[in-house]
């Protein structure tokens, strides 16, 4: 999308920094509804934001201007290429927390038994040791398996700080479940031994 901007003011004759300008959303027309429907499935409307001023802000604090009205022509006379980019984004961390959950799973491998525990997440970049721990294993026998489409039919992928946040609560949450089924089970002889005693 840069690329394409940068291409439009080359054919325009136009500073790449006055075409991205030119194309903002103005402060005054916020809150902005884009019409398209996130990876999360939730509209993406930007709430608020002052586009333009900030392009301006970061435009004087790079000396921009200085840079391509004295500094490029020198140093380009002198035979070094030079150049500036600029670009334009916006982050949306909060819509991977509003929008669906990511998945999880943990389970022990039975068949073909490799006595190690599975934790399966629907995203990529999750921390190994935290399911261990949340289970009471070696961290050792515990094979994460990451953004495998077979294991799971949905998934929207790591971006915008989900990655950890979103799937690893769901593995998280997961294990959790498993421990409290391990002590429900493991409880279940002691109970008998106790009622058996009396």
């Amino acid at each position: 999308m840069e690329r394409m901007l940068d291409l439009a003011a080359q054919e325009l004759g136009m500073d790449p920094v006055e075409i991205r300008r030119k194309n903002m959303i103005l402060a005054e027309a916020f809150p902005h509804e884009q019409g398209i429907i996130g990876q999360d499935f939730i509209p993406l409307i930007y709430d608020s934001g002052d586009y333009p001023a900030t392009l301006e802000k970061a435009r004087a604090m790079i000396g921009y201007d200085k840079f391509i009205k004295e500094e490029q022509p020198r140093l380009r006379a002198e035979g070094k290429h030079v150049g500036i980019g600029v670009a334009c984004f916006t982050e949306a961390p909060r819509r991977a927390i509003r929008g669906r959950a990511g998945h999880g799973r943990v389970q022990r491998q039975s068949y073909p038994g490799d006595g190690r525990w599975h934790a399966r997440a629907g995203a990529l970049y999750l921390v190994r040791s935290n399911r261990g721990r949340s289970v009471g294993v070696d961290v050792r026998d515990v094979r994460v398996v990451t953004g495998d489409t077979a294991q799971f039919h949905w998934g929207t992928g790591t971006f915008a700080s989900r990655g950890i946040t979103v799937a690893g609560n769901a593995v998280n949450a997961a294990a959790a479940n498993v421990r409290t089924k391990i002590l429900k089970h493991a409880a279940r002889p002691w109970a008998r031994r106790k009622r058996n005693s009396r």
